[in-house]
């Protein structure tokens, strides 16, 4: 099986200015970073449940080119990613860095996220970020 699950990207003038990386549960796993997000799932509750309790995907990189950011390319990339899994999957599972105040900044003011908790890692400290497919 696919271990990511398509990449999407965004691109103006035939040039890439965003993309999100979602991939299997499996796969993640595989990525330290990745791996003690998943680890941490089943202490984190969304919805009165806990993360483990859903179908989920982890998104990983997500990457919007600096000159393009705050103009909405990445909420229209979500809306995208979402419609493609909704049927496969219930949420899409993200960390953030709690000193990546860009990313902070940037994901936290967005509508179509949540944020469920945070987590420690020999990394640092992150916060749980959803994307919640059935809405």
């Amino acid at each position: 099986s696919n271990p990511n699950e398509g990449i999407t990207i965004a691109k103006e003038n035939g040039q890439l200015v965003d993309f999100l990386m979602p991939m299997t549960v499996e796969h993640a796993a595989q990525l330290p970073l990745l791996n003690t997000l998943i680890t941490r799932c089943g202490d984190i509750q969304y919805d009165g449940k806990p993360l483990d309790d859903y179908r989920y995907c982890v998104v990983g990189q997500v990457c919007v080119e600096k000159n393009h950011r705050g103009k909405g390319v990445n909420e229209n990339l979500r809306a995208s990613m979402r419609e493609q899994l909704a049927g496969v999957y219930d949420l899409g599972v993200s960390g953030i860095e709690l000193t990546n105040t860009v990313s902070m900044n940037a994901h936290l003011k967005k509508p179509s996220l949540t944020v469920a908790g945070e987590y420690p890692s020999e990394e640092g400290d992150w916060k749980f970020v959803i994307y919640d497919f059935r809405k």
